[in-house]
């Protein structure tokens, strides 16, 4: 059909039946793979533009477990796509759609440096970045949010240098300081490095006028039509189209020869003018001083919206939201979009009707293509800018629409609206409205627990003091999706009775108790267990995670993160379910409650793990470490399990446990803080030998780690504080017991993996030990031994 470029309409039944083919792994052919490698190449080659829009919708609504390799051959596909396609306004839109869906939605640990597939050194050949300005500054915010959840390798440097280059020499841009004040360090000085970029106010204003001037002084429709087509003009034309709208009564048309600019008008300077128009609104309402002009504006911004279709509104807020403004015009730009979206009744009802209508479950519905329908056509969409002649006007859409609409569109959409007025606090009543009215749209969202943790995880220094607006969000995102989940499907029913729920039912100045600690962890142990069935039944394949205990973890984590605590405080509760309650857990599931604590530590924002350091701090300082009495060996009372089989009551065993445990799941940035622990926290409070014998055991194990990783930076730092640590103990104390196995250690660290490296610094410190100690050394640091002792 492709290559006959056939005219005709695929059913709705055979695109289904596609669909669920693509969610079986199982499949070579029909599978993912194929439809990547070979089914989208051959219809783009074909210029089957109706089948190519059919298949990204395929992608976009129905396909939910990709892996993230295949994930990133699609968005370079796209980007290349998306420069030679035809002006076509509907395929333009959704192949940005799909490359804003694909951007978004990837996962911390999956967007990085290439590395070679599995079995061969061909490293894999992707572009994160285009031609479209809002999509490559979605890449530098989802870049900045992988990079600060996920980590940034240690190879990774060079590979985010040149693509945050590459991305400004295609698109000049910047960003405003509330946005880059959330960035990681490594991505902010490269931003920061960039030549700034901002149009100037008053350039904007002036072409405005001068544009306005000469399309009102030219008197031939035809010369018009030339002089504005030009692509080397400025981009206005969008904002000499709203000055029309405006300064016309609303019986008027707009001039047939601006329909015809328009048509004209490709879809890349579309976006031109479209960002042009943005900061030009912003100017005009910044300007206006009473409330006539604002309502006038507004739907003169509506009209062109939903009347003439010269804009659609998704694509219209997405560039309104990501200008660069700062200060009181983004104030102004963020007032602007919520106007827009709540002030006119065209996009409400339109929200209202689908999530009346509609069930996000597809999978399950017999009657779903009828349901899409019955919303398109209560509300055709048009794409396309139609000739002002009522003979003229299409009903339908140019290409057959399967799955979306203007609704789901935007949830990508408001994603970014969400992070954008988070960033900026003064705005949070503003947030909290258009949430309050659009946040029954997250029932439709396909990560929407992803989304979640991602936004609480990377705003968590903003949102830490803003409990009101976290709980207010995760009561309505759970709201909106529990007529399509079962109960308890994410949320505890303690929280879920308590805080996660209407205001009117909510218990006043709730806080969870130890037992609810307890509870939860049980949880997540039983989601784990493949034996155990923790949470509802659910159809993993069109779930939003592949498995349980994918599942457990991340709701776990939102739970903590939304709950109103110190999350230091949540930390040590975290903690305190081993060493306080253990006698409380099966000792044969021991292990698994301690691999539990430690996953759910590991996938928290860094301030939780001080509750964890909070109970190191505490262990070295107690009296079992600072006045040993016990007739056991350090290495011995360590032992979990000789601890645990011979019932002593050992805490150090049990903490330790869980450090090692949450520590084998950290990733980069987190393995990277054991030096910033051991140096600023730790060895200034170590006096004694079990408490220098017990930080060995603590980050021993790890420096394979750090070495395999090729962080060798901090894996040095923290021998050299290894070394320091000696030195403290060796003045502190008048007798040490286990100088064999400390420097055993040493050499071992010396001969894996640090080589001569550290050599410099472990001569100062050896030149200082007592004589015993430089002689066990003397390999390490050759200096002059004091024989006298």
């Amino acid at each position: 059909m492709a290559n006959s470029k056939s005219s005709n309409c695929i059913s709705p039944g055979m695109v289904e039946t596609y669909s669920r083919l693509l969610v079986y792994s199982e499949l070579e052919t029909l599978g993912i793979k194929g439809y990547i490698d070979k089914v989208l190449p051959k219809v783009f080659q074909c210029q089957a533009w109706a089948y190519l829009y059919t298949l990204l919708e395929i992608f976009s609504y129905r396909v939910h477990h990709v892996q993230a390799h295949y994930r990133l051959t699609l968005l370079s596909t796209l980007h290349g796509i998306s420069s030679h396609v035809p002006n076509h306004a509907q395929l333009s839109l959704m192949l940005e759609s799909s490359a804003l869906r694909l951007i978004t939605g990837m996962g911390s640990y999956e967007m990085n440096s290439p590395k070679p597939q599995p079995g061969t050194n061909v490293k894999q050949n992707y572009t994160l970045y285009g031609d479209s300005e809002e999509l490559n500054r979605m890449v530098i915010l989802t870049l900045a949010r992988t990079i600060h959840i996920g980590g940034l390798e240690n190879n990774g440097a060079a590979w985010l240098k040149e693509v945050v280059t590459g991305i400004m020499q295609n698109t000049p841009h910047s960003l405003p300081s509330h946005t880059r004040k959330h960035f990681p360090q490594p991505l902010l000085d490269l931003v920061n490095d960039m030549p700034p970029v901002r149009d100037n106010a008053n350039q904007i204003k002036r072409n405005v006028e001068e544009d306005w001037n000469l399309w009102n002084q030219l008197t031939n429709d035809q010369e018009k039509i030339n002089h504005f087509s030009n692509s080397n003009m400025n981009s206005t034309f969008l904002c000499l189209l709203w000055k029309m709208i405006i300064e016309s009564d609303e019986s008027a048309r707009i001039p047939v020869a601006a329909y015809k600019v328009l048509e004209r008008t490709g879809a890349k300077q579309l976006a031109a003018h479209l960002r042009t128009f943005c900061d030009y609104l912003v100017i005009e309402f910044s300007k206006s001083s009473g409330g006539g002009h604002v309502t006038k504006a507004i739907d003169a911004t509506n009209t062109m919206i939903w009347k003439y279709n010269v804009i659609t509104l998704d694509r219209f807020v997405l560039s309104m939201v990501l200008r660069p403004h700062e200060g009181n015009e983004a104030q102004v730009c963020f007032f602007i979009i919520q106007v827009l979206l709540l002030k006119p009744s065209e996009f409400r009802t339109r929200v209202n009707d689908v999530c009346r209508t509609m069930n996000p479950d597809h999978h399950l519905q017999q009657n779903w293509h009828e349901k899409h329908m019955e919303i398109h056509q209560k509300y055709p969409e048009k794409f396309s800018l139609e000739f002002p002649s009522e003979e003229t006007q299409s009903v339908t859409p140019s290409l057959p629409i399967y799955y979306g609409n203007v609704c789901l569109r935007f949830l990508p959409v408001f994603d970014v609206v969400v992070h954008r007025y988070i960033e900026m606090p003064a705005v949070q009543k503003s947030l909290e409205t258009m949430f309050t009215h659009l946040g029954c749209l997250y029932k439709f969202h396909d990560k929407p627990i992803t989304y979640l943790y991602n936004t609480f995880y990377y705003y968590e220094t903003s949102l830490r003091n803003r409990q009101s607006l976290r709980q207010l969000i995760v009561v309505l995102v759970d709201q909106a999706l529990k007529e399509v989940r079962p109960t308890n499907w994410a949320f505890t029913q303690e929280i879920c009775s308590n805080y996660i729920c209407p205001e009117e039912e909510r218990t006043e100045s709730w806080t969870p108790s130890a037992e609810y600690f307890h509870n939860l962890i049980g949880r997540m142990v039983g989601a784990m267990d493949t034996k155990v069935q923790a949470f509802p039944a659910m159809d993993w394949r069109f779930s939003e995670f592949p498995n349980e205990g994918a599942h457990g973890l991340y709701v776990t984590c939102v739970e903590l993160m939304v709950l109103p605590m110190d999350p230091t405080t949540v930390g040590e509760q975290l903690v305190d379910v081993i060493l306080e309650n253990s006698c409380h857990i099966p000792g044969d599931k021991l292990p698994e409650w301690i691999n539990a604590v430690g996953i759910l530590l590991s996938y928290l924002p860094p301030i939780f793990w001080d509750g964890l350091h909070n109970r190191i701090l505490q262990l070295l300082e107690s009296d079992l470490m600072t006045k040993w009495s016990s007739h056991l060996t350090p290495t011995e009372m360590f032992d979990l399990s000789q601890v645990d089989s011979q019932k002593i009551d050992s805490p150090a065993a049990y903490l330790l446990a869980v450090i090692h445990s949450t520590w084998q799941h950290a990733g980069f940035n987190q393995l990277c803080g054991i030096l910033d622990l051991v140096r600023d926290r730790l060895i200034p409070v170590i006096r004694t030998e079990e408490q220098m014998m017990f930080l060995l055991h603590m980050v021993g194990p790890f420096l394979q780690r750090l070495h395999t990783d090729k962080f060798m930076r901090v894996l040095f730092d923290v021998t050299i504080q290894l070394y320091e640590l000696l030195l403290r103990v060796d003045q502190s104390c008048a007798h040490l017991k286990y100088m064999d196995t400390v420097c055993d250690l040493l050499y071992h660290i010396k001969y894996q993996f640090t080589g001569d490296t550290v050599k410099t610094d472990a001569e100062r410190v050896v030149r200082q030990l007592r004589p015993a100690l430089q002689l066990r050394l003397r390999f390490i640091a050759q200096v002059p031994i004091n024989k006298t002792e």
